[in-house]
Formats: C-alpha cells, sequence, structure tokens
C-alpha cells in the first residue's frame, strides 16, 4: 500500500528508541501498540514529577485542556481530532486565553513527536479511554482501530472527526461486521482473505455458514455503530461461581501504573480472580535510592533488548521490601473500586522477575502467553487459592 501511494515506511530501531527516531525520521503519522503509548505516558508523568512546580503548572494546563476538549466533544462522546480543527476559534474567550497558555506547554510534548506529526494509529489490543483523552488534550491524535492477518486493513476504524475513547470504532476501509449471538465479532468485505494455507479445518472453523470470518473477539455495539472490544473469545475467565470476566478489563486498569509493570490474571473454574503482579522495578530501584531503602543490588538484571536499560528481575528481599508491597497494594485496591465485586482481584502474588519476549513470557507484539505464565507459575497460583 506504501508503494502504491509512494509513502515511505520507516521502522524504529526499537521500543526504547521511538521518540529519538520520530525526531530523525520526522513521520507524518505512526503506527503503534498501546504498551508504548503507555510507556510515553508513564515515562513522561515520572519526569514531571521531578519538579514539584514544573508539575503544579502542568496539571493547572491539563485541567485547562480537559475544559477546552469539550469543545471538541458531541454529544456522543465522540472526540473531533482533524488537523484542521481550530479549537482555539470555538472556545469562549476566557477559556481561549487561558488555553493559548496550556497549549504552549502541550507543543513542547507534540514537537517529541516531529513537525510534521499529524495523527497515529493504535491497534493489536485496546488502549485505556483515559490515556487516549490524555493525548487529545495535548492536541495529538491517536486513532484507536481494528483488524488481523486474516482482515489484510483496519476493518474498525475510529473517524478521525469523531473518536470515541474505549470503543475501536466503525465499520471502515470496505468492511462489513456484526455481533453474533455470544458476542463475537465477526466481519466481510473487502480485505478477508479466503484460506489458511493448507489447513482445511482450520479455514472451515474460521468461517460462518454464510461465509462472514469468526475474529475470535468478543465485542459489544452501541447505538451510533461504534464497537468496542471486551476480550478474546478464549481469553474469558468464567469463575466457578458462572461469572465471566474479561482480563483486558482489568488490565486496562493498570495501564499508565508508575508502580505495577504487568499483571495476568487467573480465575476459570476458581472462586474468584487473583493474579500475577510485576512491579515497575526500574521506578521502584530510584524510590529506594531516594528514601536510602537497602536491598542487593548484586541480584538486580538488566536488559537492553528494547533499546533502554530496563530491569528484568530482582532479588526476594527487593520485593519484600514494606513501601513496595504498600504501593502495589495501593494499586490493587483502587482497581478494585472500580470493578464489580465479582470481578475483585482478591489474592495476588508479586514477582520478582519480568515477563519479556526473551524469557519466553510475551509474544513479539507483547501479549502474554497464557499458557506458558500459567505453567511456569503453577505452584503460586495454587498457593493463592490454597490460602
Amino acid at each position: 500500500m506504501a508503494i502504491c501511494d509512494g509513502a515511505c515506511i520507516a521502522y524504529a530501531d526499537k521500543p526504547g528508541t521511538l521518540l529519538a527516531d520520530m525526531q530523525k525520521y520526522n513521520p507524518t503519522w505512526i503506527n503503534c501498540v498501546p504498551r508504548l503509548y503507555e510507556k510515553i505516558y508513564i515515562t513522561f508523568q515520572q519526569q514531571m514529577a521531578d519538579s514539584a512546580l514544573k508539575k503544579k503548572l502542568f496539571d493547572w494546563a491539563l485541567r485547562v485542556g480537559e475544559e477546552a476538549l469539550a469543545y471538541r466533544t458531541d454529544e456522543n462522546g465522540c472526540i473531533d481530532m482533524s488537523p484542521a480543527v481550530d479549537l482555539k476559534s470555538r472556545l469562549p474567550l476566557g477559556l481561549r486565553l487561558k488555553f493559548a497558555v496550556a497549549d504552549r506547554l502541550f507543543a513542547k510534548v507534540r514537537a517529541l513527536f516531529g513537525s510534521r506529526f499529524r495523527y497515529s494509529f493504535s491497534a493489536s489490543a485496546g488502549i485505556s479511554p483515559d490515556l487516549l483523552r490524555f493525548y487529545y488534550i495535548l492536541g495529538l491524535a491517536v486513532v484507536e482501530g481494528y483488524g488481523s492477518t486474516e482482515s489484510f486493513n483496519a476493518c474498525v476504524l475510529n473517524p478521525i472527526n469523531a473518536c470515541k475513547p474505549g470503543y475501536m470504532g466503525k465499520e471502515a476501509n470496505g468492511s462489513q461486521a456484526r455481533v453474533a449471538i455470544d458476542g463475537e465479532l465477526e466481519v466481510s468485505g473487502a480485505g478477508i482473505f479466503s484460506e489458511y494455507l493448507n489447513k482445511p479445518e482450520d479455514t472451515a472453523e474460521s468461517f460462518t455458514e454464510d461465509g462472514w470470518f469468526r475474529t475470535g473477539d468478543i465485542v459489544e455495539r452501541d447505538p451510533q455503530g461504534y464497537y468496542r472490544i471486551v476480550d478474546r473469545k478464549k481469553a474469558i475467565i468464567c469463575t466457578s461461581a458462572g461469572k465471566n470476566i474479561a482480563p483486558a478489563k482489568l488490565e486496562s486498569l493498570f495501564a499508565t501504573s508508575q508502580y505495577v509493570e504487568q499483571v495476568f490474571f487467573v480465575g476459570s473454574e476458581r472462586p474468584f480472580i487473583a493474579g500475577l503482579v510485576v512491579p515497575s522495578f526500574n521506578y521502584f530501584i530510584d524510590l529506594f535510592e531516594s528514601e536510602g531503602i537497602s536491598y542487593d543490588r548484586a541480584a538486580l538484571k538488566f536488559s537492553e533488548t528494547t533499546g533502554v536499560r530496563i530491569c528484568i528481575e530482582v532479588g526476594e528481599d527487593f520485593i519484600a521490601q514494606p513501601r513496595l508491597k504498600e504501593l502495589v497494594a495501593q494499586e490493587i485496591e483502587t482497581a478494585n473500586a472500580r470493578l464489580e465485586k465479582f470481578e475483585n482481584i482478591r489474592e495476588y502474588t508479586i514477582l520478582n522477575r519480568r515477563f519479556t519476549e526473551e524469557n519466553g513470557f510475551l509474544t513479539p507484539t507483547q501479549k502474554a502467553k497464557k499458557r506458558v505464565i500459567v505453567a511456569e507459575f503453577a505452584p503460586l497460583i495454587e498457593a493463592m487459592y490454597s490460602n
């Protein structure tokens, strides 16, 4: 498609060099997985925390930006992020004057994405609605969509002039979509593949009798025709009480956490939800150093495969620190307050190593390998249910 359109594609060297690469290549638009948008946000928040004055100023600017965002938003919660929108002209005088000051700060953040940047796309997993709103306040259009190898393109996509946080969009690019009785998204039309090579049984299972492709994703459709992804059909946790819970919903509550880097939830045919929690080791290393908390530095292991130096393993004494346990417990409590009682995370175990592609716990697109993780941490999982 890029060749047909005469476009130039630049690839980031590594996930950790994304911002530097955008300065180098100065793109018009980018494609990213949600985790990278989350990392940019968390890094930004940590930098703001270094200066009380800077944080106070930016918090004020965000409040002004949130107020101004209402003038991009329609009655259905859709936000017009078209590059052509002149937001300032829509604002009343008082807000316009405040926004002019706030936008000077936002412009410094937008500059990190290059001088030609117009919008970006997010796919492969759901992105937090709160995170999208953060980028929209800054004036950065992050457009969520949905597609797969089997659909070739984004068969569902948010229109840039009506982006709806929390939803992956409407039918797009010549595709048709519908929701099956069990909630599975089915698609047809342009771009849908014809068959899996030399796998007739898999092909037959993947299509309905009338020829629609079964995506394997459970979705909900709103009155305006927007689709919201719930989770993978096979990922839904069904507890022993018969409650169906989407792990993606639980995971999204930790997307922008400074303290928790990764979470993995279990609970199928069990009485409640339990989790494996990987703290943000880099954050706690800095915190321990600043607060004079001692730990075994020799036990730390680092990796630079993503382009930045990140800690991937710590000693048992590190995760046993009361300060770490307190902040992780705080995040779990905050998450539970936003969940139904049957969805609550009743038990959790803090791990001393990170899930990575190199240790076999993640796919190249940063999705958790469920079977591998469950097998590796089976004793810890069983212990949570035997307490």
